[in-house]
C-alpha cells in the first residue's frame, strides 16, 4: 500500500513539470549573494515557462511572511524558529504548490548557524518524492586554504554531512559553480553551472550617479579577505602599475563591508591615501551599475581558483571592467571554464609583467546559463 500511495504521489509531481520551488537561506535585497542569485535565477526560468516558489529558511523577521513579487511565490520563514516550525511550514507550502523540482541553494552557514545543517536535511527527507536539484555556492571550510585549526576541524565535520545529506537525499542533478568544487564533490558527479553576476546592467541609466572621471577611479565590491598580505600584494601591484599617477587613484568600496575595513584603509594609505577611498556601502543595484560603467578597474578579493563564486567579481567583469585578483599559485585561467570567457580581463599581480588590461564591453552570459539549466530540468 505504501508503494502505491508514493506511485501516486510521483505520478501527480510529474503532471507539473513546470514547476520549481527554490529553497535558501535568505533572499534579502542586496545583503546575500546566494539570495540575490536565486531571484535573478528565478525571474530568468519564468521566461523559459517555470512557475517559481522560493522558500528562505533564515530571514531577520518575527513572523512568517507570504509575498508575490513579478509573479513569484516568495515564503520567508523566521531565523529564530525551530527546524520543527521550519520544516512544517516548508512540508505544508511544498504540498500546496506541488513542484516537479525542488533547488536547494546550499551554502552550509545558509542552513545552520554553525555551518553543519545535518538535522536539518535529515528532516527534510519528504522531498523525496519530488526531484531534487542541488547548487553547490560553498561546500565545506578548509576546502581550498585553512587560517586556523578549527577550519580543519569544521571542515572534516561538514565534508562528512554534506556527503550523508546527498546520500539520504540522492538528487537527480548536482551543480557547482567551480571547477575546483567539482573536483572535490566528484563522487557524485556534478556538473559545472557558472554563476551570473548579481548586479544587472543598468541600460538606461536609472539612479544614475557621476564620479569624478578625471580620477582613476578602483572599485572594490562586497566582502572583505582576511588575507591582508595578498590585498597588499595587490596594492603594491597598482603603486607599480600607476606610479605618477598615483595621487589620482580613488578606491571606492561598494556594498556591505565588515569589520576588517580599516586595515584595509590603513594599508591603502601606505601606497596611496586613504583620504581618496570612498565608502558607498549599501546601494541599489542600478547605482552600483553606473558606478562600475565609469570604474577603470576593480580589485577581486578572490583567488583564481574561487573567483568564478563571486557574483561581486562576475558583475565587474560583466560590466567590462579589468578585474584584478589575488595572488595565486595557478595564473593559468583556461583551467577554469567557468571564467574563461573573461580571461582578456583578469589579471594577477605580476611584477614582471605590468600591464592593465583594456576595458571592455557588457558581457552577459546569463541567459545562455539559464537556457542550459531550464534544458537539463527538463531532460531529467
Amino acid at each position: 500500500m505504501k508503494f502505491g500511495v508514493e506511485y501516486q504521489q510521483k505520478k501527480l509531481v510529474k503532471e507539473n513539470n513546470n514547476k520549481i520551488a527554490f529553497i535558501v537561506g535568505s533572499v534579502e535585497s542586496g545583503k546575500n549573494g546566494v539570495g540575490d542569485y536565486t531571484r535573478i535565477l528565478a525571474k530568468d526560468l519564468m521566461s523559459e515557462n517555470f512557475e517559481i516558489l522560493i522558500i528562505s529558511i533564515n530571514e531577520p523577521i518575527k513572523k512568517p511572511t507570504n509575498k508575490k513579487i513579478e509573479e513569484i511565490e516568495f515564503l520567508q520563514i523566521p531565523l529564530e524558529y525551530n527546524n520543527v516550525s521550519k520544516i512544517k511550514l516548508l512540508q505544508y507550502h511544498l504540498e500546496k504548490f506541488n513542484p516537479n523540482w525542488v533547488s536547494i541553494q546550499f551554502v552550509p552557514f545558509a542552513f545552520h548557524k554553525k555551518g553543519i545543517p545535518l538535522l536539518f536535511f535529515r528532516k527534510l527527507s519528504f522531498i523525496k518524492k519530488y526531484k531534487i536539484h542541488f547548487m553547490f555556492h560553498e561546500i565545506w571550510a578548509g576546502n581550498y586554504r585553512i587560517y586556523k585549526l578549527s577550519d580543519l576541524y569544521l571542515g572534516l565535520i561538514q565534508t562528512l554531512s554534506i556527503y550523508y545529506i546527498l546520500l539520504i537525499l540522492k538528487p537527480n542533478l548536482i551543480n557547482t559553480n567551480l571547477s575546483f568544487f567539482k573536483s572535490k564533490l566528484k563522487k557524485f558527479k556534478p556538473n559545472l553551472l557558472p554563476i551570473f553576476g548579481n548586479i544587472p546592467y543598468n541600460f538606461e541609466k536609472k539612479r544614475f550617479i557621476e564620479i569624478d572621471s578625471s580620477k582613476i577611479n578602483i572599485i572594490l565590491f562586497g566582502g572583505l579577505s582576511q588575507d591582508l598580505l595578498g590585498f597588499e600584494k595587490q596594492l603594491l601591484f597598482l603603486f607599480r602599475l600607476f606610479p605618477s599617477n598615483g595621487h589620482l587613484v580613488t578606491f571606492h568600496f561598494v556594498g556591505i563591508q565588515n569589520s576588517l575595513l580599516p586595515q584595509y584603509l590603513d594599508l591603502i594609505d601606505v601606497y596611496f591615501s586613504k583620504k581618496n577611498t570612498i565608502e558607498w556601502g549599501f546601494l541599489h543595484e542600478d547605482i552600483i551599475s553606473t558606478i562600475l560603467q565609469q570604474a577603470q578597474l576593480g580589485i577581486s578579493r578572490a583567488p583564481l581558483e574561487l573567483a568564478g563564486k563571486s557574483g561581486s567579481t562576475i558583475a565587474m567583469l560583466e560590466h567590462g571592467l579589468p578585474v584584478l585578483l589575488k595572488p595565486s599559485k595557478n595564473n593559468t585561467i583556461h583551467n577554469f571554464p567557468e571564467i574563461e570567457a573573461y580571461s582578456d580581463l583578469l589579471f594577477f599581480p605580476n611584477f614582471e609583467n605590468i600591464v592593465l588590461p583594456k576595458k571592455s564591453t557588457y558581457t552577459n552570459q546569463r541567459i545562455s546559463l539559464i537556457k542550459n539549466l531550464a534544458q537539463n530540468l527538463n531532460e531529467k
